[in-house]
């Protein structure tokens, strides 16, 4: 017979296991505390390499030239010289170097001086002196060359979490007599050697800190992963033996990486409860869906900023009328006011709740039921788009670069000559013979195709150019009410259609002969049945995948960049079939295969013929400068002074570096390249996200779109998830390869293709909203809720209205003819007064040559010399001066002078054109002597 067990012996045995439970979790941090101070204790050597990868965990840098730069001792960015990468001192400069223990230190310099060839009296070297808080440790004069200097800081100047070391250079040069920097410099820093004395050394807290929370996470999640009971513990010790090894060999990292270390102990405490936060995941997704909190918080708010304008109604002054006297006159005039203003706000809060829900719902039943969507959309997009014609019919200029570019290969189409362009534009190379006549190789094919019916027409003119994108915008129109109104319902394909219609990037987009339009309907109907294929495999016959196969094909040859949405969209497409269905690879190879090789076959053979073109003509399939253009925009500066860089001159035959290619970002240097990706992925943020959500709202005035956008994304059903997802992962891809490859900043349309994918979330956020409002009280709150909602998509709107509104303002300062008036005068003289030969220098030949119909060459961003080789080596006759966006050399360079219309040699003034704001285009003769042989 078993003996009973007592009450107090099952809490002894509780007890027991719970302080074993604590001494198996402690032990391995005593463990990892006991080592990690004895590991201090060890002699330490740690080396830095300043200007790689990495050393901006010691130190600061910014190419700024404040005074605040100064006081916190930043240093310049990373170079590249013969002795490998270093950086420049300004006259203070520090380095921190954190936990490395209390205990005396010697610290080696390798460094190097000024070049020999400075521009500047003696001395010829600075004296360095180094600062340990404000205390001098030592000082050295460094050499022309790389050598070391050794400093020696005793153990207590020495602070063990975070030791502050400053340079201090007793003097600074800029220039010398080959390179013009304007920078005062100290001295150049190529390395730094650390090295810590051992035994008495006070150890830094922090890092063994972080230590002994990963090594007790490490223990959770293996307790976590397995029922072993010698697991845990053994991935205690291991973690205890690393981070003991990392203090004696690598303290100088271990300390720097610390913010790491922590994020990845959040990762890690994530991944242990990964269960809990997608149990609460779905409960606030569950929460939004049925649960009226959001609705009720909403409401209240608005209740709130009603009583709140009520408020200040009834309390503020208003002016008085001359008629009305002092004293009582005053009182009583104020008093009718302020009951007239309340009472009439009143009056609309009782009709809010009592007559007009009744017509706000029997609306929305309209529009969910009848045609009533389908009507009102067609009324809008007939007016919008009837205006839009409108306005294109009377617009004179066709567009800028790449605009203009289309319509110059559309013309040369129609006269036979193929896709060919007249003019220069960049100089990685010479053309042969100095011909200005050469391959389009800028921009892909199909936008020009797309124009030759219109222009076939109407003729070569801007209004036949731009005739297509009304097409294309009804198109778009229509497939974003059809996606809506299939997937979420009429409402959201009505407010969707209307949001795009009337984004002020769709509205550029308009009136310039772009090809983005067309991407946009190429995207959506591929993104569109590729999902629905994928949605309904019973259903996916092979007609499906064909089409699917040739939207795909279109939209690369559309953009050869919207491979990657090709690419987003089959990496969603096997992950569906892998995890959702769970198939498996045998579902893949019998089922799906032969459907995945009919939509990539066919898009394979659309894009094709670009393929043939360009191996035979540029010998890749592949081909854009942009390949060149990538290496060297936004690696220094923004805006202007980034698309200067492509315009520099590159040809090896003028003296140039090359082409550029990958290597170039060790040329820049790690700063400039990783300033690059975070402004560009600062750009992408706003212009996709709040505070700023510009594809939305153009600027923080519009945000409401922006935040109904994610509201729209959180209460997603299965079936809108799953469509959203496929355009999701295209988006993340091709953000993740606009920041690291190309660029975006100043460039939100980038990003049209998914602006109809955010609209119409934002209208499902928009309508789900209102569904939580009116189901309040049985819909008494409905015509609230649709102020409130109406009042939203009212700012949004009016932010774009705003701005198109002061595109066609004459008294606006963003008004279109500011920048074309005194264009097509200039281009008009050249038309008339210039043979059809004569050669033009411009800053922008491509609507030049529309324009004008005379070949061009760009201006180069380069010295008069150079700009002149250029202009014999291609036979220029005339140069234009202030045309549209003004270049480089005209701006500060070696053109200046002539920019006020003074003479310059080797050219004479031909005519000025000034246009009725006030800007003055010059156009310049190039003279006769100076008709040289063309030669580099």
């Amino acid at each position: 017979m078993q003996p009973a067990v007592t009450f107090q012996r099952v809490e002894r045995l509780r007890a027991r296991r719970q302080l074993w439970g604590g001494v198996r979790l402690l032990l391995p941090a005593f463990l990892t505390l006991l080592l990690g101070v004895l590991a201090y204790q060890l002699p330490y050597r740690g080396h830095i390499d300043i200007g790689q990868l990495g050393d901006r965990l010691w130190v600061s840098a910014s190419e700024a030239q404040r005074a605040e730069q100064i006081e916190r001792g930043d240093w310049y960015a990373d170079q590249l010289g013969l002795a490998g990468r270093y950086r420049w001192s300004r006259e203070r400069a520090t380095i921190t170097l954190t936990g490395l223990g209390s205990n005396a230190l010697e610290v080696t310099f390798w460094a190097s001086g000024w070049p020999a060839d400075v521009v500047r009296a003696t001395p010829k070297q600075p004296t360095i002196r180094v600062l340990v808080g404000e205390r001098e440790v030592g000082r050295f004069t460094p050499a022309v060359e790389r050598a070391p200097y050794t400093v020696t800081i005793p153990a207590a100047a020495v602070v063990a979490e975070r030791l502050t070391v400053t340079l201090v250079s007793s003097a600074t040069f800029t220039d010398t007599q080959t390179v013009v920097d304007p920078r005062p410099k100290g001295l150049r820093l190529h390395a730094l050697d650390v090295v810590v004395a051992g035994p008495g050394t006070r150890p830094a807290w922090l890092p063994l800190g972080a230590i002994i929370a990963a090594v007790l996470t490490m223990t959770g999640l293996a307790g976590r992963l397995t029922h072993r009971a010698w697991l845990p513990p053994a991935v205690g010790l291991g973690g205890t033996l690393l981070g003991a090894t990392l203090v004696a060999l690598a303290r100088i990292w271990l300390a720097a990486l610390l913010p790491a270390w922590l994020a990845l102990l959040l990762l890690a405490l994530l991944l242990l409860e990964r269960r809990r936060m997608r149990a609460a995941w779905r409960a606030l997704r569950w929460r939004l869906a049925l649960g009226q909190a959001l609705a009720w918080g909403l409401l209240t708010a608005l209740l709130a900023a009603a009583l709140a304008l009520l408020a200040r109604l009834l309390l503020a002054g208003w002016p008085l009328p001359p008629i009305v006297a002092d004293g009582r006159g005053v009182w009583l005039f104020q008093a009718l006011v302020r009951l007239s203003l309340a009472g009439g706000l009143l009056l609309v809060l009782v009709a809010g709740v009592t007559v007009l829900p009744r017509v706000v719902l029997d609306a929305r039943r309209a529009l969910l039921t009848g045609r009533l969507a389908a009507i009102l959309l067609g009324l809008a997009a007939g007016v919008w788009l009837g205006y839009q014609l409108w306005l294109i019919a009377t617009l004179p200029f066709v567009g800028h670069a790449d605009y203009a570019d289309n319509a110059v290969v559309a013309r040369n189409l129609l006269r036979g000559r193929g896709f060919v362009v007249d003019y220069v534009t960049q100089f990685y190379r010479l053309e042969p013979g100095g011909s200005v006549t050469r391959p389009q190789e800028t921009w892909p094919l199909l936008q020009p195709l797309l124009m030759l019916p219109s222009m076939a027409l109407l003729g070569s003119t801007p209004f036949a150019a731009r005739l297509p994108n009304i097409v294309l915008l009804l198109v778009v129109t229509l497939l974003i009410f059809h996606i809506g109104a299939r997937v979420w319902d009429r409402r959201v394909g009505l407010l969707a259609a209307l949001l795009t219609l009337t984004n002020l990037l769709f509205f550029r987009l308009a009136i310039y002969a772009t090809s983005d339009l067309a991407l946009v309907v190429w995207s959506m109907a591929a993104f569109w049945l590729v999902g629905q294929a994928l949605e309904t495999p019973q259903r996916s016959t092979p007609t499906r995948w064909v089409l699917a196969g040739l939207f795909t094909g279109l939209m690369i040859l559309q953009k050869p960049s919207a491979a990657i949405f090709a690419v987003g969209m089959g990496l969603w497409v096997l992950w569906r079939i892998w995890r959702v269905r769970g198939q498996g690879w045998r579902a893949l190879l019998r089922y799906w295969w032969p459907r995945l090789a009919l939509w990539v076959g066919v898009a394979f053979v659309v894009v094709l013929p670009y393929f043939v073109r360009n191996l035979q003509v540029f010998g890749r399939p592949f081909f854009s400068t942009e390949a060149y253009d990538a290496w060297v925009l936004y690696f220094r500066g923004t805006r202007a002074e980034a698309w200067e860089e492509i315009y520099r001159v590159y040809a090896p035959e003028l003296g140039g570096p090359g082409l550029p290619d990958r290597s170039w970002i060790l040329r820049w240097g790690w700063d400039l390249t990783l300033g690059k990706i975070a402004q560009q992925v600062r750009d992408a943020w706003d212009f996709l996200l709040p505070p700023r959500g510009e594809l939305l709202g153009v600027n923080r005035s519009g945000i409401a779109a922006t935040w109904l956008m994610l509201l729209g994304l959180v209460t997603l059903r299965p079936r809108q998830r799953r469509l959203i997802g496929l355009v999701g992962v295209a988006l993340l891809l091709y953000t993740a390869f606009l920041i690291l490859y190309w660029h975006t900043h100043d460039e939100p349309r980038y990003f049209v293709p998914f602006v109809p994918w955010l609209t119409l979330l934002a209208a499902w956020g928009a309508c789900w909203l209102f569904d939580r409002i009116a189901a309040l009280h049985g819909g008494r709150w409905a015509a609230l809720g649709g102020l409130l909602l109406t009042l939203a998509l009212g700012s949004t709107l009016q932010t774009h209205w705003r701005q198109i509104d002061a595109f066609l303002d004459p008294d606006s300062g963003d008004y279109w003819g500011r920048v074309w008036e005194g264009d097509l005068q200039a281009y008009a003289w050249l038309r008339e007064h210039t043979p059809p030969e004569a050669v033009v220098m411009t800053r922008v030949p491509w609507q030049l040559h529309f324009h004008a119909e005379r070949p061009a060459v760009m201006i180069p961003n380069a010295d008069g010399a150079t700009i002149m080789r250029v202009a014999q080596y291609y036979g220029v006759d005339y140069l234009v001066l202030g045309a549209m966006s003004t270049s480089q050399p005209e701006r500060d360079g070696a053109l200046v002078a002539m920019r006020r219309g003074e003479a310059a040699p080797g050219w004479t003034l031909a005519t000025s054109v000034r246009d009725r704001f006030g800007r003055t285009i010059y156009i310049y003769r190039r003279a006769p002597e100076q008709a040289e042989e063309r030669q580099p």
